[in-house]
């Protein structure tokens, strides 16, 4: 699937260069069979999206207004960045450790914190996140793979006229490199888990309804696509990830509950995952 995976994940192994994605689908065919189902999947799921909102009737819009707003998300994101790099600053003084594994652990242990911090104050608010199951973050998950793919061509294009060198996220790196099984439970609980519920609690849940009412439903999604894209610190995956952030945000939107958008996050990580322990195993 053109674009998908090569800006954010495309690494070989220890040692060797970052591979292009169309040199990562000739090294390794079966990928190009993966991708094409997926894509082909995706766009299926497109088209009967698109019949079924042509044809049922429903509220487009369902996220309501939240009892807290800019203010608050303010004070929120200042202690979400003091915990995070007084967290991390405190373990690199006392730990001294070269092993990435107590990073790791440190960072799921902060974001956690964090969650369970947040999640206290809304209690205290008397607020309430929507929590409701339903099934269409799996759908939505297949609905956001074409645009992903469109948005991955159109940054390859790009890279190629300009003649750069697409660079892996360094994350993506330790995982198909590291020899180490604590380094890689941590990724894995990361990646799968506590990455998909932080970052959507935060970025959904909350920032996202306090931008709303402040600036109206357009720019509040743009708003916070954008952020959600740059706080990954890895500019050549930047467009793909500003395309994810918006559908997760119109899954949002669309169900009324987060429980789409962080299935759909964490579908999406599983699939990387998924590629970068086939390469890792292929290395």
């Amino acid at each position: 699937m053109i674009g998908l995976f090569c800006m954010m994940l495309a690494a070989t192994g220890r040692g060797e260069r970052a591979l292009s994605e169309a040199e990562l689908l000739r090294q390794y065919p079966s990928l190009q069979i993966a991708f094409g189902l997926l894509f082909l999947t995706g766009l299926i799921t497109d088209i009967w999206l698109l019949w079924r909102w042509g044809h049922v009737q429903t509220t487009a819009f369902k996220v309501r207004p939240k009892p807290w707003g800019v203010h608050d998300l303010l004070l929120a994101t200042g202690a979400l960045i003091l915990t995070l790099l007084t967290g991390m600053g405190l373990m690199a003084l006392l730990i001294r450790h070269t092993d990435s594994a107590w990073f790791l652990a440190g960072d799921c242990a902060l974001r956690v914190a964090f969650l369970l911090g947040l999640l206290i104050f809304l209690r205290h608010r008397q607020a309430t996140l929507d929590w409701n199951w339903t099934p269409l973050g799996v759908v939505g998950f297949f609905a956001v793979l074409p645009p992903l793919a469109l948005a991955g061509a159109a940054l390859v294009g790009l890279y190629k006229w300009l003649d750069l060198t697409p660079t892996p996220q360094p994350v993506a790196l330790l995982f198909v490199e590291t020899t180490s099984k604590a380094e890689l439970t941590f990724l894995m609980m990361l990646a799968l888990v506590i990455a998909p519920v932080f970052e959507e609690v935060f970025f959904r849940g909350f920032a996202y309804p306090a931008l709303k009412q402040r600036l109206g439903t357009l720019p509040a999604l743009l708003l916070v696509s954008a952020i959600f894209a740059a706080i990954h610190l890895h500019l050549d995956s930047a467009v793909p990830l500003f395309v994810l952030a918006i559908g997760l945000t119109l899954a949002y939107e669309w169900t009324g509950s987060l429980m789409a958008p962080i299935t759909m996050h964490a579908l999406f990580n599983a699939t990387n995952v998924a590629v970068l322990w086939y390469v890792r195993l292929q290395s």
